[in-house]
């Protein structure tokens, strides 16, 4: 995922489950408008500093 995500400031809800991720950036960290980020069934093993978020769905991953 490109550090530029950060540069959406309006996003409201992110949606990555089921990507095979394995990292997000940190520039993650600026979606101050972020309520909803669902990540479950990727391979993270670590997050980043999160922005306020209402809901975060992280199942299936090595966290």
């Amino acid at each position: 995922m490109p550090e530029e995500i950060g540069q959406l400031s309006k996003l409201q809800d992110l949606q990555l489950s089921n990507n095979q991720l394995t990292a997000l950036p940190a520039s993650i960290e600026q979606l101050t408008k972020l309520q909803i980020l669902g990540l479950s069934y990727n391979h993270l093993t670590t997050l980043p500093k999160l922005p306020k978020i209402r809901v975060l769905e992280v199942d299936g991953n090595l966290l």
